[in-house]
């Protein structure tokens, strides 16, 4: 039962922990896209310098560096290195791409009468997994409490079913050491001990394959035994 269960939860959580830590990265890239597309418009109309002030309060105020690539390729915002990915994005190409540290997002700006202009934004890993700690501390702990419950349940299940039948086995064992007044066995124990051999001979009876053969007659000895425990010296 703990084993099922422990699996179970397994098989649940643990996608579950994959698609919070994919939604955390899709946010995080979504919002730089935001931020790169806002400024996107300013390249073309605004002058070098009042391009550098916006993109500097820009990255005062994110934790998404940005940084905008002329096409004379001066550098304004955060420095950043010219890699392969830029000079593909120089080509008219928007996109995002995995950078050492995080993932950067790339887009082009046309319309300039030098050439085309690149933003870039990057965004590290720390803020494509932020919360996501979080997140499956707190899964981690639901999935104990509910494994511990599951226990629990088990636990009664359990004792629910060996109760009875322990009451018939102390029963037989008097019986057959032929004491059957023997103070200690009780009414209610002997009566459910007589319940729970019927249900399992009933049980037993409608098992495949059993048909032609039956079930022993067994029910007998508990009623027999339950009308020797309830007799008193």
């Amino acid at each position: 039962m703990v084993a099922t269960s422990s699996l179970v939860l397994v098989s649940f959580l643990v996608p579950l922990a994959l698609v919070l830590r994919t939604l955390a990265a899709d946010r995080a890239v979504s919002a730089a896209i935001a931020v790169v597309q806002s400024l996107a418009p300013l390249v073309t109309t605004l002058p070098a310098d009042s391009l550098r002030l916006t993109v500097d309060q820009v990255n005062a105020q994110t934790q998404t560096p940005v940084t905008i690539v002329l096409p004379s390729g001066a550098e304004l915002g955060q420095p950043a290195p010219v890699s392969a990915a830029v000079r593909l994005a120089r080509n008219g190409r928007s996109f995002s791409a995995q950078a050492p540290g995080g993932e950067q997002v790339l887009v082009a700006v046309e319309g300039l009468a030098d050439g085309s202009a690149v933003i870039r934004a990057f965004v590290p890993d720390s803020v494509l997994r932020h919360g996501v700690t979080r997140a499956w501390l707190l899964l981690g702990g639901v999935g104990l409490l509910l494994l511990i419950l599951s226990v629990l349940v088990a636990d009664q299940l359990a004792r629910s079913l060996v109760r009875p039948l322990a009451a018939l086995a102390q029963a037989s064992d008097r019986l057959a050491a032929g004491d059957p007044h023997r103070r200690g066995v009780r009414r209610d124990a002997g009566h459910r001990a007589v319940r729970v051999w019927r249900r399992f001979c009933d049980a037993g009876a409608r098992v495949p394959g059993r048909a032609t053969g039956g079930v022993p007659a067994a029910p007998a000895a508990p009623d027999q035994a339950a009308g020797l425990t309830v007799r008193h010296p």
